[in-house]
């Protein structure tokens, strides 16, 4: 099986589980695509899984909403530039534990990073 398919596949079970939550007291986070950092290239390092603890927040949930009526295709490319910005900017700069693991892992290898859908909670309204 290719990875767009597994990818669609992932659509479409996501969005089968979102339509089954108990709004407005639970969301499912917007569903996260793993990147491969050499994608399209000779593997020379060997490469790494390294699986985080969950999803930042809703994971762009705005920008996933807004391409929910897109082709399959541009889908998937939103969900992959989700991962492609958040990896820009804390692979290089977070200092939690876990990022410092990341980068020191990708010194010598290929890291691909992943994580699990997740419910998270709305804060309470006031």
């Amino acid at each position: 099986m290719r990875l767009k398919q597994l990818q669609e596949q992932w659509l479409t079970k996501w969005d089968e589980m979102h339509s089954t939550i108990a709004w407005p007291h639970i969301c499912l986070a917007a569903p996260f695509f793993s990147l491969h950092p050499d994608s399209g290239k000779v593997r020379s390092r060997p490469t790494i899984l390294l699986v985080g603890k969950a999803t930042h927040q809703s994971w762009y949930m705005d920008s996933f909403d807004g391409a929910k009526n897109k082709p399959i295709s541009e889908r998937i490319e939103e969900r992959e530039e989700a991962t492609r910005d958040f990896l820009e900017y804390y692979a290089n700069n977070h200092r939690s534990s876990f990022w410092v693991l990341y980068r020191s892992l990708a010194r010598g290898a290929s890291v691909i990073w992943t994580n699990a859908a997740k419910n998270w909670r709305l804060p309470p309204s006031r």
